[in-house]
């Protein structure tokens, strides 16, 4: 299992997995996502976890700058591993990259969103030592 930073070729591979992370057909489509936009972007990072040249797992990242600190956050925007390699440590390996990177950027901290009912993620999270400390609320616009 190697983990590797996506490229445009694994579009439909992981689109898959984008359905499953989400839980509806959603990503079926062509041209429904900012995939392409992503990839080229300085601030933004893709990963994905790769195994026998299936497409197992990803982690999206983002660093950008906020008023209130002096230097860049990072964010986990998005981890998901396919069911059946979820406990091998693919999720520490994606999160461990991405602590890299971030360090790397000279981040001052690393956050994660993650939605109320994915209790077990939240267990992973703080056994990486990260702290739960607060809400996130969104609105459609």
């Amino acid at each position: 299992m190697a983990i590797r930073k996506a490229k445009s070729e694994d579009y439909n591979q992981l689109m898959v997995l984008y359905n499953d992370f989400v839980g509806e057909d959603r990503y079926s489509k062509h041209n429904g996502d900012s995939f392409k936009e992503v990839l080229k972007s300085p601030d933004n990072y893709v990963f994905v976890a790769e195994e026998n040249g299936k497409i197992i797992g990803f982690a999206t990242a983002s660093i950008r700058i906020l008023v209130r600190y002096v230097k860049p956050i990072a964010e986990l925007d998005e981890l998901f591993v396919v069911e059946e390699f979820r406990k091998h440590g693919i999720g520490k390996k994606f999160m461990q990259k991405i602590e890299e990177i971030a360090k790397k950027r000279d981040c001052y901290r690393l956050y994660i969103a993650s939605a109320s009912r994915f209790e077990v993620a939240h267990k992973f999270y703080g056994g990486l030592g990260y702290t739960n400390y607060g809400f996130h609320f969104y609105k459609n616009l």
